[in-house]
């Protein structure tokens, strides 16, 4: 949590699945998921010892609706679980 921001919305989807909606570009959120994989990457937990993370990372467009950008966010997430995992599709 001390690398997310304040304004940041972090919250579970799934079961597995949790959604941080931050409001930058594009390109800085995929520099912010990348730099949070590797947090998690790096991080040795105390019962598990190491977890690794997807992300899938896409901009609002105007044209959005809940379904829609959820449905391109989860696209992305299984492009980057699909080509290896432990990585950033946007």
């Amino acid at each position: 949590s001390k690398h997310i921001r304040e304004d940041d919305l972090f919250a579970r989807w799934g079961g597995e699945e949790f959604m941080v909606i931050v409001n930058i570009d594009i390109t800085k959120a995929k520099q912010f998921a990348e730099k949070l994989r590797q947090v998690i990457d790096e991080y040795n937990f105390k019962y598990v010892k190491n977890v690794t993370c997807s992300f899938g990372v896409v901009a609002y467009k105007e044209s959005d609706k809940n379904n829609t950008i959820i449905k391109r966010v989860d696209e992305m997430l299984y492009h980057a679980k699909d080509h290896g995992r432990n990585c950033v599709s946007s």
